[in-house]
């Protein structure tokens, strides 16, 4: 008699369906569906889950109240085993642990789960162990999000970690690594073998610093963009989101590649503040200056500058925030700069993780709603806002139940 496969299910989402084909392609290559019966599910509900199976979670802090209720609701169906991976887990594993997941992973989940899959698949039995670490990945060369179970194919990641030490940010601090141009090409040809050729962008925390070896940045870009555009890709994008790119490396070389290859006409940068004091602060690696420069340079190239600012950093002061909306308005009257304001958002692993924003005064309010109505500013800071005070109370109302 076959033996009956154990269930894995994906739970996905907004937040996570970029990452579920990398993992399913980590599984693939492994041989593991085999020994496990494995779907991805949007809107997973318990009554759906068959007896004894798996449901991986892959999360950010963002989706951290939704996921503790998530869990809540499993957790009243007996047999189950919850799994959890992903930003939130690898900032604060132990206490992902403690929202009522059986196993979590902390780390790059390439590596980690297959092992873990493996492990189980040959023992038949849920190990003692709780938290699974893994090292950082070398190259993101065997990384592909794609496989035969999913027909999703999300844009390609090809540069994770960031060696800047931005005090909010998940990524800092870590030794960036690159997806090399023949690991590239194979995700070209797959997306070209599934006709999918309408829209492509490409995953970077930095799009001007990704590199290749022997190369320049620009000889770099160029040779990605070259070699994409080559396979028929209508609307090919770069330096806009999920690539956006730092101040300080803006250069008219990088500019004039993008122009040359690529759809786009907006340059999204990474201005955060328009304080020098909260800048250095955050330990951004920029001033003012520098975003101003970029700002002019994307102008004259042809592009519209698209400035991402936070506010209500830890710290920051009413006169920080003057400066920024002004800073913010003078980049909109003078190089026609669209404003995307966000609001500061405690993610886990940083210095900042369960710290609360500073608290924004009825004048700022209103001085955003001018820049708005202005035609300057988007308002998605509202929306921010809501969520921030979401983490924050899920994370005190943890701290108070331990």
């Amino acid at each position: 008699m076959r033996k009956q496969l154990k269930s894995l299910i994906f739970n996905r989402n907004p937040g996570n369906r970029f990452s579920i084909p990398v993992l399913l392609s980590s599984i693939e290559k492994r041989g593991l569906e085999k020994s496990f019966s494995i779907r991805v599910a949007d809107d997973l509900c318990p009554d759906s889950v068959p007896d004894e199976a798996i449901v991986a979670f892959s999360f950010q802090t963002v989706h951290l109240p939704e996921v503790r209720a998530d869990v809540r609701r499993f957790r009243k169906k007996a047999g189950i085993r919850l799994i959890a991976g992903g930003p939130h887990a690898t900032g604060d594993p132990e206490n992902t642990l403690k929202l009522g997941f059986d196993a979590v992973f902390q780390g790059d989940g390439e590596i980690i789960l297959p092992d873990f899959l493996e492990t189980l698949a040959g023992s038949g039995k849920w190990p003692e162990k709780q938290i699974f670490r893994a090292d950082p990945l070398d190259d993101l060369e065997q990384s592909l999000p794609f496989s035969g179970m999913d027909p999703f194919i999300p844009p390609i990641e090809i540069m994770r970690g960031c060696g800047q030490a931005c005090r909010f940010c998940q990524t800092r601090g870590r030794k960036p690594v690159y997806r090399p141009m023949d690991s590239v090409r194979l995700y070209l040809k797959e997306i070209r073998r599934r006709n999918m050729l309408l829209r492509l962008g490409f995953i970077c925390p930095d799009g001007f610093g990704y590199k290749q070896e022997g190369l320049e940045t620009a000889e770099a870009v160029e040779m990605l963009l070259a070699e994409s555009r080559s396979m028929g890709i209508r609307f090919l994008e770069y330096g806009i989101f999920p690539s956006e790119v730092r101040p300080n490396h803006v250069t008219p070389q990088l500019l004039a590649v993008v122009r040359e290859y690529c759809s786009n006409r907006k340059i999204t940068v990474g201005a955060q503040s328009g304080s020098e004091r909260v800048l250095r602060q955050v330990c951004r690696g920029h001033g003012r200056e520098s975003i101003e420069k970029a700002a002019g340079l994307i102008r004259e190239a042809g592009f519209k500058p698209q400035l991402d600012f936070i506010i209500g950093f830890p710290g920051e002061t009413e006169d920080d925030r003057l400066e920024t909306l002004e800073f913010m308005r003078r980049m909109g009257t003078r190089y026609g700069a669209w404003n995307q304001v966000h609001y500061f958002l405690p993610l886990s692993g940083t210095p900042y993780y369960g710290m609360k924003p500073s608290a924004i005064s009825a004048s700022t309010v209103r001085k955003l709603d001018r820049l708005a109505s202005a035609g300057l500013a988007n308002d998605w800071w509202k929306k921010g806002l809501v969520l921030s005070r979401k983490i924050v109370e899920t994370l005190e109302e943890m701290e108070r139940n331990e």
